[in-house]
């Protein structure tokens, strides 16, 4: 038992006293029956459970349960009266089993409070009693010097430590600055004179932040710390600011979980968007093939078989050869347009051709009916592009060129592909009027440009003004 006793080295006088497993005290020393005025009780039978606040006796009781298991010391910090509730620490010890089968335990305890302190803490206790004892909350009671007066367990929980050990510290500005790392929700440091506490102390008004706590065991904690200067009169000088401690981190942690969850479902109607986008682009895409071959085998040879017709019917006079002439001129322009519109309808063949490829053939269709100069240039080696993006390019660079043909009144355009930066970039450029992006509202064209590269997470960027052309410059992800 002397080895029990000499484990523990606490400040001021050891309390010690034999207790068995129902909490009847059998044995006491001196310092305890007299801190404890037990004395008083005569030959009464004194139960330790009845010294214990009752919101600490469940945890007591199970703290013994583990001790009698272990047959090992275990320490708890628990309130104790002594006219009124005060934090005391308290080592229990497995001492034997006895006739009746019940267990004896040797308790010895000690004040984590001196003297002038505990008086203080009593003082605090007559007009605060929830806030202390029943640790609602954390909860810390500062002088002017940053020193803690009181506090509570739920406090000493809340940062991971111990009641004896934030008395040991006794100010907060030491676990602050040296045993914590805290920032503001945003995650930028705090340092201890723009804490809440010293806020409230300068101002005299109520400071409230929720702030992000690491211990020195490496816990985050998430605390809402809000503190309130208190009147001289009220406290009489013993303390100046108190502040309430609610730990946060669990609804924090939730309020994450929902966010990662919302954000999960928002990139997944994107996926189901981005596929119903794609299953209507593709079936556009298929729905103008369709009608362009169809254009071109179907109606070009119905027309090039009238036109036949027409070749040899006889023409007896001059002006029925005038209008045979005629007939067979405009049968062969309407062939030629739809040759043109059918081709413009059916996309390239993205299994068979290049990005490249595709717009060399377009230029080079458009510089045979246009006067207006095309140049193309790129750098691409191969064709990095799945047959989505290349459609979609291709078809930006068809709805761009018949925008500048028919409004610009351009000489020439230039027409730059090239990759950069992971990206592809598209540039389509000419020295035609320009226009005032101010005043002129995006058309069906232009409208279309922007859908097809929002699509794929690309960019459109035009700059334009009157009489200095425009500048058409679009970027697409080359991966997908």
């Amino acid at each position: 038992m002397k080895d029990m006793i000499s484990g523990v080295n606490g400040p001021g006088d050891l309390f010690l006293s034999l207790i068995n497993e129902k909490g009847v005290i059998s044995c006491v020393n001196t310092t305890m029956q007299k801190e404890l005025q037990l004395d008083a009780a005569g030959n009464r039978e004194i139960n330790f459970y009845d010294l214990v606040h009752p919101a600490h006796v469940p945890g007591f009781k199970s703290l013994m349960n583990v001790v009698s298991s272990k047959e090992q010391k275990e320490g708890i910090e628990i309130y104790v009266k002594n006219g009124h509730y005060h934090p005391m620490k308290w080592h229990v010890n497995y001492v034997r089993k006895e006739a009746d089968n019940s267990n004896t335990y040797l308790c010895l305890g000690y004040n984590i409070l001196s003297n002038e302190r505990r008086e203080k803490f009593n003082n605090l206790v007559r007009q605060n009693y929830q806030l202390l004892i029943e640790n609602l909350s954390g909860i810390i009671f500062h002088d002017k010097y940053g020193n803690i007066v009181a506090t509570n367990p739920k406090t000493a929980a809340i940062f991971n430590t111990s009641l004896e050990r934030l008395y040991q510290v006794k100010s907060l500005a030491d676990l602050w600055e040296m045993h914590w790392t805290i920032c503001t929700e945003d995650g930028q440091p705090l340092s201890f004179d723009n804490s809440p506490f010293v806020k409230a102390l300068h101002t005299g008004i109520s400071h409230q932040e929720t702030l992000l706590i690491r211990t020195a065991g490496g816990d985050d904690r998430w605390v809402l710390f809000q503190s309130q200067p208190l009147p001289d009169q009220e406290t009489g000088g013993e303390f100046s600011v108190v502040s309430s401690i609610i730990d946060i981190s669990n609804e924090k942690r939730l309020s994450q979980q929902l966010k990662e969850k919302e954000a999960l479902i928002h990139q997944e109607n994107i996926r189901r968007q981005k596929e119903l986008s794609e299953a209507v682009i593709q079936a556009e895409e298929k729905e103008r093939s369709q009608i362009g071959r169809e254009l071109h085998d179907n109606v070009n040879q119905l027309l090039s078989a009238t036109k036949l017709f027409i070749s040899v019917l006889s023409a007896h006079t001059k002006d029925q050869q005038q209008v045979k002439q005629k007939s067979i001129e405009y049968v062969q322009m309407a062939i030629d347009e739809i040759r043109k519109v059918s081709k413009e309808l059916v996309a390239p063949q993205a299994k068979e051709q290049s990005i490249v490829e595709s717009i060399r053939g377009m230029v080079d269709d458009l510089e045979l009916v246009s006067e207006m100069k095309i140049r193309f240039i790129h750098d691409l080696e191969s064709d990095l592009l799945t047959s989505g993006k290349k459609v979609a390019l291709f078809r930006i660079v068809q709805e761009q060129l018949k925008n500048t043909m028919t409004h610009s009144g351009a000489d020439t355009v230039t027409i730059f592909l090239q990759s950069k930066n992971n990206e592809l970039q598209l540039i389509i450029e000419d020295d035609g009027q320009g226009f005032d992006t101010t005043q002129t509202r995006s058309g069906i064209g232009l409208s279309n440009i922007q859908e097809r590269v929002k699509f794929y997470n690309g960019t459109v960027n035009i700059e334009t003004s009157k009489g200095k052309g425009c500048k058409l410059t679009v970027s697409i992800p080359v991966e997908n």
